[in-house]
This record gives C-alpha cells, sequence and structure tokens, in this order.
C-alpha cells in the first residue's frame, strides 16, 4: 500500500506514500492541479488530495498529507549503487483505473549521470519505465528506495531514475510548503556529466 496511483485530468502516474502520509510523484503527472486523486495499492482510494509543494526543476511533486495510513517507504540517505548492481521498479505500468496491484519489473544499473543545475545524480538503467511508472519507486533486492522513475533523455531513451539521496531534503522540504518552484524547467541531460564503470574481480 506504500506505492499508490496518481490520477489527473491529464493522465496518471505513480506515487510512493513517505512519512507523514505524504505522496511523493513527479512534477509532470500533476501539474499544472493543484489537486489529484490517489488510488493506493489494495484499493484505498482518496479524491482531491492536495499539492503540498512542486519543483518543476527536478520533477517532483508531493502531496497529501493522507489520512490512517499504516505502510510507508522511508526516504533516507543511502550508499549510491554500484554500476552493474540489479535494481528493480515498482509502479502501476496501466493507467487502468480498476488496477490495484503495482507491478514490478529488473534490471542493472548502467550508469549515472551528474546533472549540476538541478544538484541531482541520475542512475542510468534497462529497467523499462510504462506510461503509469513515472514517479515509480527504484529500489535494491533489499527493498531499499534508491531513486525516482523519471523521464527518459536523449536519443537512446536509456531510462533515468533521480537519486533519492539528492532529493531527500527537497522532498520534506515540499512536504512543508517550503521551496516550491512551479516555474522551474524539465531538466535535459545533454551537458551532464556521465560515469560507467564495470569492475571485474577474478578469483584464482
Amino acid at each position: 500500500p506504500a506505492v499508490a496511483v496518481v490520477q489527473t485530468p491529464s493522465g496518471a502516474a505513480t506515487g510512493i506514500v513517505i512519512d507523514g502520509g505524504f505522496v511523493v510523484t513527479s512534477a509532470q503527472a500533476v501539474w499544472p492541479f493543484n489537486t489529484a486523486s490517489v488510488r493506493l495499492a489494495g484499493g484505498r482510494a482518496f479524491a482531491d488530495v492536495p499539492l503540498a509543494g512542486i519543483d518543476r526543476l527536478t520533477d517532483v511533486a508531493v502531496l497529501g498529507p493522507l489520512t490512517d495510513l499504516t505502510t510507508t517507504l522511508a526516504v533516507l540517505s543511502q550508499p549510491l549503487p554500484s554500476i552493474g548492481s540489479q535494481a528493480f521498479l515498482i509502479g502501476f505500468a496501466s493507467a487502468d483505473p480498476g488496477g490495484v496491484q503495482p507491478s514490478i519489473s529488473a534490471g542493472l544499473i548502467s550508469g549515472q549521470r551528474r546533472w549540476d543545475p538541478g544538484n541531482v545524480t541520475f542512475f542510468q538503467s534497462d529497467v523499462p519505465v510504462a506510461a503509469g511508472q513515472l514517479g515509480g519507486a527504484l529500489v535494491t533486492n533489499t527493498g531499499t528506495v534508491i531513486g525516482l522513475a523519471g523521464p527518459a533523455f536523449g536519443n537512446d531513451r536509456i531510462s533515468n531514475f533521480a537519486s533519492v539521496n539528492d532529493l531527500a531534503e527537497r522532498i520534506l522540504a515540499l512536504a512543508r510548503g517550503e521551496g516550491a518552484t512551479p516555474a522551474g524547467t524539465a531538466p535535459s541531460m545533454d551537458n551532464a556529466a556521465t560515469s560507467h564503470t564495470v569492475s571485474f574481480t577474478h578469483n584464482d
């Protein structure tokens, strides 16, 4: 139930429910609306959930708070995943209003890009981001949230996931109604620094 469908008149995306009952999703999913409908995995629904804050520069929006929740996901500072490590995307791959269970897909972390204007590291992965999964949670094999699903950049359309390490303070500020930048611009990865490193260990 800590993963949700976020629905506005323009479409649907995925959100994750964090401490305090707030729902973190993609800014693209809610802009330019001030409320959204939220449906938790399992079917519990909330109508007209208010927008607490939005940062279009880093494509993050926070809705809520929702009430009487028992399960949330922690947004904490975590070590960056190594290149080649496995990751899983949890999100609602279909915008079907009747869907109540998220899907999960697996892939590898293939690279990292640092986007200085937003002070955010993006993980690149072969995990596909389907329609409706924007804003979904990228997690490790232990269930730790390490990234949020964002748009693909460039001609190769590689999936990109914004590092929760870099977004954590911003998310908490938006939940408090601070630091909103509704006039921000969407990120462009054209001039981002890229790291692709693969390490091999040989055992005799």
